[in-house]
């Protein structure tokens, strides 16, 4: 009778400092440094460079992959370039030039029905209601950088790029997501006009958000799992 109050007490203590921990802001990592092999046991990852036309999306992208490789355990990340880590990890963001070739409508809501007294005296036409947003996410793991190859790969210049034997990897990802906008009548201030600007910039945001963890996934999955 003992001996079970006295391992039912274990659980409930162990359990109560779990709950602690947790709530502690600890953090477990279960996950071995996937760059061990190569001898890299810190990486530094500055801000993605963003050659695109969309905006607002280096930031969340940078962040998301500085989270990803701060969970595996043996490996030390530097949010910012520095010149003692073992490797650099270089983010280039691109796309096409036209608007038309980075944001494709794929669907239109015409304004007849209620929309039809928004637009007054004008002529029936189509708003765009779905529209893709598509980038190329280029990734590149750089060992032992020098300090000129950072600006190299970034500007492109082919005079101060690494030789091919330090660059561990070097993958592009196509990215691409929808933004879904809302389309409302609007007669006044208050009126749909103020819910659909509100409802179509989250949109957006919440499409670009949308590609950052595609980027994310896809380099965990196609790229350090194969480590």
């Amino acid at each position: 009778m003992k001996l079970s109050m006295l391992l039912s007490s274990n659980v409930v203590l162990q359990v109560g400092m779990l709950f602690l921990i947790s709530c502690s802001g600890y953090h477990f990592k279960n996950k071995d440094n996937p760059f061990m092999a190569y001898e890299i046991e810190s990486i530094s990852i500055p801000m993605f460079v963003n050659w695109s036309i969309v905006p607002n999306v280096s930031g969340p992208m940078t962040g998301n992959f500085i989270n990803l490789l701060m969970d595996y355990s043996g490996l030390t990340i530097y949010s910012k370039e520095q010149a003692s880590a073992d490797a650099i990890l270089v983010g280039i963001i691109s796309s096409k030039d036209k608007t038309r070739q980075v944001y494709k409508n794929k669907s239109y809501q015409d304004t007849v029905g209620n929309l039809n007294e928004s637009i007054r005296d004008r002529r029936d036409f189509y708003i765009p209601q779905e529209t893709e947003i598509s980038l190329t996410l280029r990734v590149l793991l750089i060992k032992n950088p020098l300090p000129h190859e950072y600006a190299g790969m970034v500007n492109n210049d082919v005079d101060n790029i690494p030789d091919k034997s330090r660059v561990i990897f070097d993958e592009k990802m196509e990215l691409s997501s929808v933004i879904t906008r809302s389309i409302l009548p609007s007669g006044g201030v208050q009126s749909g006009g103020d819910v659909n600007f509100t409802k179509s910039k989250k949109a957006q945001n919440d499409a670009i958000l949308s590609l950052v963890n595609t980027a994310t996934e896809k380099f965990k999955k196609e790229i350090i799992d194969a480590f």
